[in-house]
Parts: structure tokens; C-alpha cells; sequence
């Protein structure tokens, strides 16, 4: 794939994350959205604004890549022809929508086989897109684009840990997470994909989470790469597929985190 070709990828997935986006704030904050669980085991919510966000998101890929597959949280997923596959989430965070509160995002990746080479994260309400690949990633907010890089914190007893919430995952993953939790400066809960976008931007040091698909990580792997940071499973191997995730800033706590997650 030429240089042009991959940029213009990176572009339309930009365009993929507004067009949702402009789609989800008609549903935002209305006092009459039906809420509906997926699971009668728990509260696994969704609502006519994910079906609907995931549609047009759906119609603005295949009206510029009608060869490539999709992969979506919401409808079927298209096989393709050409290799390439999107992977998107159109309202990751569903419980914070659903509550009124910002920090959900429209959540965008391109997948080329490999591994996801373009990743987008879009706060619409807000309106903060955050966007990358191939080495470069960027923030626009009130029409300004700056270029945006993760911190590179040196000890991890001086790092801020974000995760969705406080009884992550297993018994096991619990465990292992708390053995982290309690040898950084700061832990915050709840802010679903908007802590990603806050690590690929340097304003926070490590995001840890656990049972998540592939449109749930995807995008957020694909700009925290590009914006100089690192990303895997709890035992360092490729995301992408979903399960748990490890995202530093810095090589060197992500080192320190996984030496104590495989050691424990």
C-alpha cells in the first residue's frame, strides 16, 4: 500500500468518526432514548443510538472502500475482498451515554491483517477527535490541529492509571490488577475510550482493562501506537482480538507492568 493510499485511509477513517458522531448527538441526553440489555445476566446496554450511529458509520466506509469488511459492535460483520477490514465501535461507552456524561466516543480502526494501522477516538459532544497512524497522531479541537505524543513517565510510583471500572475483570484479573493499582501515584475509573484518548495526548501514563472485544481496541491501539506509546495483552502479546489490554505511555513502566503481571 503507497504512502498516499494509507493517509487517504487515515482521512476517511476521520470522516467515519465525525459522521457517527453528528449521528449519536441526535440521541444524546434525550430523556425519552429506550434503553434495552443485551444480556439477561447483566446490564449490557444498548439503544436505537448505537444501531443507528453504527449504520451511517457503515454507509460513509462503504461508500469510499466498497471492497473492505467491517467489523462492528452493533450489525453483522462484511467479509470483504480486498484484506482490509474496519473495525468500529459507534458508541463505546453506552452506560455513560446512556447517564448523560461525555465521556463516551465513536471509536474507528483499519486493519490491514496484521494489525490495525489507523485508529480514530471521537468525543463529539465535546467535539475532540483524536486520529493516527503510521507514527503520526493528532488532537483538533475548535478547529486547531496539533500533533500529539504520549508522556514518558519514568517510575511507575509517579503514574496515573485509568480504567473503566474498579472490579475489573476476573477474580484473577482483579488480582493482578490491584498488584498495579497499588504502586501508581493516582488511579481513576469510568472514563471508557476517553482515557485512551487522554494517553495518546501525555496527560495520563497507563490505561489497563479486561474483557474487551476487538471493536473496543482496535482504535485506541492503532493511536496510542502512533502517538509513540505501547499496547498489549496483560502477557504481551497483540490486542487486537480483544480480551485484556496494557497501554503505557512509556516503554519503560510498560516493562515494569508486565514483569509484575506475568510474575504474579
Amino acid at each position: 500500500m503507497k504512502s498516499r493510499e494509507l493517509k487517504h485511509y487515515v482521512e476517511i477513517a476521520r470522516q467515519v468518526a465525525l459522521a457517527g458522531g453528528a449521528e449519536a448527538l441526535k440521541y444524546f441526553r434525550s430523556k425519552d432514548l429506550a434503553v434495552e440489555s443485551k444480556s439477561t445476566a447483566k446490564f449490557d446496554p444498548v439503544t436505537l443510538a448505537d444501531k443507528r450511529t453504527e449504520e451511517v458509520m457503515r454507509r460513509a466506509i462503504l461508500s469510499n472502500f466498497p471492497e473492505d469488511g467491517i467489523i462492528g459492535e452493533e450489525h453483522e460483520n462484511i467479509s470483504g475482498t480486498s484484506g482490509i477490514s474496519w473495525v468500529i465501535d459507534p458508541i463505546d461507552g453506552t452506560r455513560s451515554f446512556i447517564a448523560g456524561a461525555p465521556t463516551w466516543g465513536i471509536l474507528v480502526a483499519v486493519n490491514d491483517g496484521i494489525g490495525p494501522f489507523a485508529g480514530v477516538i471521537y468525543q463529539p459532544f465535546i467535539d475532540e477527535l483524536f486520529f493516527g497512524g503510521f507514527g503520526s497522531a493528532y488532537y483538533e479541537f475548535k478547529g486547531k490541529r496539533e500533533k500529539i505524543f504520549t508522556k514518558k513517565c519514568k517510575h511507575l510510583s509517579d503514574a496515573k492509571l485509568f480504567s473503566t471500572f474498579p472490579e475489573i475483570g476476573t477474580a484473577e484479573e482483579h488480582r493482578k490488577f490491584q498488584i498495579i493499582n497499588k504502586k501508581v501515584k493516582q488511579t481513576r475509573y469510568g472514563f471508557d475510550c476517553y482515557a485512551y484518548a487522554l494517553l495518546a495526548m501525555g496527560a495520563i501514563d497507563i490505561v489497563m482493562e479486561a474483557g474487551l472485544q476487538s471493536y473496543d481496541v482496535q482504535g485506541p491501539q492503532a493511536l496510542i501506537e502512533s502517538s509513540g506509546g505501547v499496547v498489549s495483552s496483560w502477557s504481551g502479546n497483540n490486542p487486537q482480538y480483544g480480551g485484556t489490554l496494557l497501554a503505557c505511555g512509556s516503554k519503560n513502566i510498560y516493562d515494569e507492568i508486565l514483569l509484575l503481571l506475568t510474575r504474579s
